[in-house]
């Protein structure tokens, strides 16, 4: 993620440099040991931006992906080469972003009407409810409005891969020979079967490699998921679909407020959710309420992310099972750029990992797409912002910076700017202490601002990390 440049100066009218401090002309507080141009400021990940979608529904496409317009999304996906894909829903369409952020219409003519094989850009399509993406960049498209699934090469043409374009009951065989019912949610497994949430049937089937269809879990009958064998639980909405590493299966039922873990032997349990309709509250994921999740998605860590779909909100639940809010504030409204849990969303519906840990959110009824950062995979520092950002002279002053990802031992030390005098950064424990006092020129009331970097002792030359920071001191 880009660092920007701290211009701290900002506040400050005029200014004029004396003995290495600058002594303000026109405002109270001057600034101390300023940092030089290049010093970086808090990091970006965790942080949510626009990524597709310019808040209209006008059907103009093509271009830069903020440009366009976006009608109702449902979900999203990512392949291994930074590509993502948006089911346009109200559009009728399938649309591709790429690293530039240049947008592409993939699938899909605009018209709702039944799919015809071939060029997939010269097809109808119904309500493209979910997505999904395998080792070979096909992409996987749900048609609620078809009761079909199909599939789209990277060559660009499209197949039937399940259901017969009749709305009933799935039966074991051939994919292509079995009806399905308002399939809402898709997910691909690394050996490439795909998963069909298939809402309005209460399961999701398993489609193998050979293209042979399969009941994965769920009775048909509507009822509340309850753990044990799979295939004797029942479902009353499943939607999303999602797989992770260790060949486990993750289901959300819409209708119950829960989500479920499937495990490779079969065996079905709840990993969030109480069946309860409400607010999310954090701590163990079974204990917290949820207000009709829609689609998730899993790690390459095993973490799980939940679009909590009337709560307005993105839920993880880590390995442990604790659940947090990863993104919105509860609140619906149009999103703001910066720390993900501090912008609103709007019935977000689909979340999706990349390959680098960015998450994308199909903020459906903002009618955009969002992506929050993932933090480095290597040394960084955690600490944005001092835990004590203020001091008090002639008094003992103390704050720890913290780190993360480190192989080796972590050295610490000030790169730009200063600290107060008498106060010193250890090097190797990063605490910053001692007793702040005056100088010969110091005024009463003072603002340090520095750069701490930190480097990995095991990668000197790889792994380092610096972080801008202010010190204000006072009598």
């Amino acid at each position: 993620m880009q660092r920007k440049v701290n211009k701290a100066g900002k506040a400050f009218r005029a200014a004029s440099l004396i003995a290495g401090c600058v002594v303000a002309t026109g405002a109270a507080v001057p600034l101390l040991g300023a940092a030089p141009a290049g010093a970086t400021t808090p990091p970006t990940w965790n942080n949510l931006a626009v990524v597709a979608g310019s808040g209209g529904c006008t059907n103009n496409k093509a271009g830069a992906a903020t440009s366009a317009d976006l009608c109702a999304p449902y979900a999203v996906a990512t392949d291994a080469s930074g590509n993502f894909y948006i089911a346009d829903t109200g559009s009728n369409q399938v649309d591709k972003v790429d690293a530039s952020g240049q947008l592409t219409v993939i699938a899909g003519t605009g018209n709702g009407g039944t799919p015809t094989e071939g060029p997939a850009t010269s097809s109808d399509m119904g309500n493209i409810t979910a997505l999904a993406v395998d080792s070979s960049s096909n992409v996987y498209l749900a048609d609620a409005g078809n009761s079909e699934i199909y599939k789209v090469t990277p060559a660009g043409q499209l197949t039937i891969f399940a259901g017969t374009g009749n709305r009933g009951r799935a039966t074991a065989g051939p994919a292509t020979g079995s009806d399905l019912s308002v399939p809402q949610g898709l997910a691909v497994d690394a050996s490439g079967n795909v998963y069909i949430g298939d809402a309005g049937n209460g399961q999701v089937e398993k489609v193998d490699t050979s293209g042979q269809l399969s009941i994965f879990a769920g009775t048909g009958n509507y009822g509340s998921p309850t753990a044990g064998a799979a295939t004797s639980a029942d479902f009353i909405n499943p939607t999303g679909v999602a797989t992770d590493a260790s060949g486990n299966v993750y289901i959300a039922d819409n209708g119950a407020d829960v989500v479920v873990k499937v495990n490779s032997s079969g065996q079905l349990s709840i990993v969030a959710g109480n069946g309860n309709y409400g607010s999310p509250t954090a701590g163990p994921a079974t204990s917290s309420s949820l207000a009709r999740p829609y689609g998730i998605a899993s790690d390459a860590s095993g973490n799980l992310l939940i679009a909590d779909t009337l709560n307005n909100v993105i839920e993880k639940v880590d390995t442990s099972g604790q659940l947090s809010i990863f993104a919105g504030t509860g609140n619906s409204g149009s999103p703001t750029a910066g720390p993900a849990t501090s912008s609103d969303l709007q019935q977000p519906q689909g979340v999706a990992f990349d390959a680098s840990g960015n998450v994308y959110i199909a903020d459906t009824q903002n009618w955009l797409i969002e992506e929050v950062g993932a933090p480095p995979t290597s040394l960084y520092i955690t600490s944005t912002a001092l835990a004590q950002p203020t001091a008090t002279f002639g008094h003992t002053y103390s704050t720890a910076l913290t780190s993360k990802n480190g192989v080796g031992a972590v050295h610490w030390k000030v790169t730009a700017g200063a600290l107060p005098l008498g106060v010193k950064l250890s090097s190797t424990t990063g605490v910053i202490s001692g007793t702040p006092h005056l100088g010969k020129r110091t005024p009463s009331t003072a603002v340090y601002a520095f750069t701490v970097t930190a480097t990995d002792s095991a990668k000197p030359t790889k792994s380092s990390w610096s972080q801008a920071y202010s010190l204000t001191v006072s009598k």
